[in-house]
């Protein structure tokens, strides 16, 4: 069960992450929404990298006790 719910974390912030970051890309200067458009492709990226490798520690893990 673990593993599924840090393989669909990964998989949605697999998608938000590159979504947010040209989203970004593409805002205008001194736009409102510019400061939290930011904090989610910064938050995402982050979450997408440490739920990327999880699975596999959790998998190993489960290996290593049978």
């Amino acid at each position: 069960m673990r593993a599924i719910f840090w393989r669909s974390c990964s998989r949605v912030t697999g998608v938000a992450f590159p979504v947010s970051a040209l989203a970004l890309f593409f805002t205008p200067h001194a736009a409102e929404w510019e400061l939290a458009l930011c904090a989610t492709a910064v938050t995402t990226g982050g979450a997408w990298i440490y739920a990327r490798g999880r699975p596999r520690r959790i998998m190993a893990r489960a290996m290593r006790r049978r």
